[in-house]
């Protein structure tokens, strides 16, 4: 790779006081390092180390000096400087005493190592040789790829992701074997690095033969009809993906391999897709706990399912969560929880899908549910049964159409519906049917759903309620919600690589139409915002409007108005909101640490919405990164404080799975 990796001329290392005779370490430290959120920080130099560390606390793991091993690790060390640009860096461990010898007991002291990394050393020139017979608009995509690092600090890492790219953008444009070498020439006195690419794309190819093999159960003609490769096209990396996700999609493979095989000509190449059925049939069970401020739930959970009943890959879904919910009570509020109000609460369904059915890009499902639901004015039982179909006409876009016909049921009521009947008459009768028409569209580039680092998402739903469904109320309700993700640097192991910006903007109106009798927005089909999901400086649901405890003076939450922090209100939602959040995301290998701010507001209707500006609140939260996605913990306060909502805390704790967005 070039003289730069010669490190033999570091191998003497220098050395401070040094205190004869054995000695433990109790801190080893790097000092000259100014980088703490760059891939030079103490804590990743100290990863890098051989040297064993003394570690646990209150009984410390005492390690003995090895100067030796000291001796490799700042060959590791300027090493590691070397490959990140910096070429005249220089380390010298001093050894300082914090306590001396006294008889059988060693000396403890401590390893600092004083790190001069010098100026860095930029790419200078960048060059690719070998393109003369690739197409002019492939030489222009690979001239590209490679010069827009001149100017920036070398780092190895780069010039290694180079070399990738070259070789999958080759692949990309029909070239399924391309070759790529490069070498690094170090000009150390001009601190500039030149860059040399060799590339042989080979021969541009087209498929050949596509054999699937492993299927056991799963029947063949709608696994053939997932693949995105066809006989005679041309070769697209791109292809094998979409198929090996496609496959994967279908929930019936625990392993999809595709192999590109040579064929006697170069130019065809054939493909085998390798597929492991799973156990169609499953069961599992589990319990959880869900905290937020304002809301905890302990849970258990179970589910059977059956991935290909039938033989015809029909999906079929039985499960179940019951537990307990808290309500009334946040996590930073804790001398509240004398006036939590909790119950049970379940959620039971028997879902069925069935695949290609309209048609061969569709999907048909059902499912029949109950759900008892707890709230501070009241408890809810909910039977319902939904019914949908969807498809997508490309990987990126989900379109779907459904009916919803409910039956909601108001229990133990904590609120006389007669104080309630002009902001939420569905409670005087205590039930009603509920029955829509549902229309969603979604717009999905996200690279992940769980913790995206790049990517958009655009969610537009719409329902449609009325008797002439079926139902007792008539009303209509739209939902926009946008997300977006960007990663500041060019490169995912750069120093900005590790930052990522995530935006949400979205809104919401629900309007009633039709007789006034009729011409109702139920309480459960309200807008709501606060929580770990939304705006983050309120409790659960708790931004926007709200009436009081039955045992207090009866009010209705009003612009302007303000109530005494020790009455109790209930949220009643409302039928206009608007939402907004900024996140500023720096993740350190399993940990991430998030800088927020979430704005958002909920109105009773139209004529309220030019009193009372959105509210926001800012806030800091941890991660740490778990398979099954972040574990999420966020801390938040309000930054305004209006006459309607200075009864509620300024200072909310969330905890929750995965990203709020």
């Amino acid at each position: 790779m070039g003289p730069w990796l010669v490190v033999a001329a570091w191998a003497s290392a220098g050395w401070a006081v040094s205190p004869d005779g054995p000695a433990e370490v109790r801190q080893i430290r790097f000092r000259g390092m100014h980088a703490p959120l760059s891939d030079r920080s103490n804590a990743t130099l100290r990863q890098g180390m051989a040297h064993p560390l003394p570690r646990g606390l209150p009984l410390r793991r005492r390690v003995a000096l090895d100067r030796e091993l000291l001796q490799r690790d700042r060959r590791r060390v300027l090493t590691h400087f070397a490959h990140r640009g910096f070429f005249d860096a220089d380390l010298t461990w001093e050894i300082e005493e914090r306590r001396p010898a006294r008889g059988e007991r060693p000396a403890v002291v401590t390893v600092v190592g004083r790190i001069s990394p010098g100026p860095p050393s930029l790419v200078h020139a960048a060059s690719i040789d070998g393109l003369e017979q690739l197409p002019p608009p492939t030489q222009a995509v690979l001239r590209r790829a490679v010069t827009e690092e001149i100017g920036e600090r070398f780092a190895i890492d780069t010039h290694e992701e180079n070399l990738a790219q070259l070789t999958r953008r080759l692949q990309l444009r029909g070239y399924p074997s391309p070759q790529a070498t490069g070498e690094v020439q170090v000009d150390r006195e001009g601190r500039r690095v030149s860059l040399t690419y060799a590339m042989d794309p080979g021969p541009r190819a087209t498929y050949g033969e596509v054999e699937v093999t492993g299927l056991r159960r799963v029947p063949a003609p709608p696994t053939r009809r997932q693949l995105a490769i066809d006989s005679g096209a041309p070769f697209d990396v791109r292809d094998l993906e979409k198929t090996r996700a496609k496959l994967y999609a279908m929930e019936v493979f625990s392993l999809v391999a595709l192999r590109p095989m040579a064929t006697d000509d170069p130019k065809v190449v054939d493909v085998e897709v390798r597929v492991e059925e799973r156990d169609p049939r499953g069961a599992s069970a589990g319990v959880g706990l869900g905290l937020q401020s304002g809301r905890q739930e302990a849970l258990v959970t179970g589910q059977i399912e059956h991935l290909n009943a039938l033989g015809r890959l029909l999906r079929v879904d039985l499960g179940a969560q019951a537990g307990v919910a808290l309500l009334g009570a946040g996590l930073a509020d804790v001398s509240r929880f004398s006036e939590v109000r909790g119950g049970p609460v379940v959620d039971a369904g028997l879902q069925v899908r069935i695949p290609e059915v309209p048609g061969r890009s569709w999907e048909t499902s059902a499912r029949l549910g109950f759900e008892h639901t707890l709230t501070e004015a009241y408890r809810t039982n909910r039977p319902s049964l939904r019914a949908s179909v969807r498809t997508s006409p490309t990987p990126k876009l989900t379109l779907s159409w459904g009916y919803r016909l409910e039956l909601t049921q108001y229990v133990d009521l904590q609120i006389d519906p007669a104080e309630l009947l002009t902001v939420a008459p569905d409670l005087e009768n205590g039930r009603y049917f509920d029955t829509a028409l549902q229309q969603q569209i979604v717009w999905d580039t996200r690279n992940e759903p769980l913790a995206p680092s790049r990517g958009h998402l655009a969610d537009l739903s719409l329902e449609l309620a009325g008797p002439w469904l079926g139902g007792d109320y008539a009303y209509a309700r739209t939902r926009l919600d946008l997300r977006g993700y960007r990663r500041l640097g060019r490169r995912a192991r750069s120093a900005l690589g590790h930052l990522v910006v995530a935006g949400r903007l979205g809104g919401g109106i629900a309007l009633p139409y039709g007789p006034e009798e009729r011409a109702v927005v139920p309480v459960a089909q309200r807008l709501f915002l606060g929580g770990t999901g939304s705006v983050r400086g309120w409790t659960f649901q708790h931004l926007g409007p709200y009436v009081c405890d039955a045992d207090d003076d009866p009010c209705q939450s009003a612009i302007g108005q303000a109530v005494d922090r020790d009455v109790d209100t209930v949220p009643i939602g409302g039928r206009v909101a608007t939402w907004g959040s900024l996140e500023l995301r720096r993740t350190w290998r399993d940990y991430r640490l998030v800088l927020f701010s979430d704005v958002g507001m909920v109105w009773r209707d139209l004529t309220e919405v030019s009193a009372l500006l959105p509210q926001p609140s800012v806030g800091l939260g941890g991660r740490v990164l778990t398979p099954v996605g972040p574990v999420r913990l966020d801390l938040a306060v309000r930054a305004t404080n209006p006459p309607m909502l200075r009864h509620e805390p300024r200072l909310w704790v969330h905890l929750g799975l995965g990203e709020a967005f």
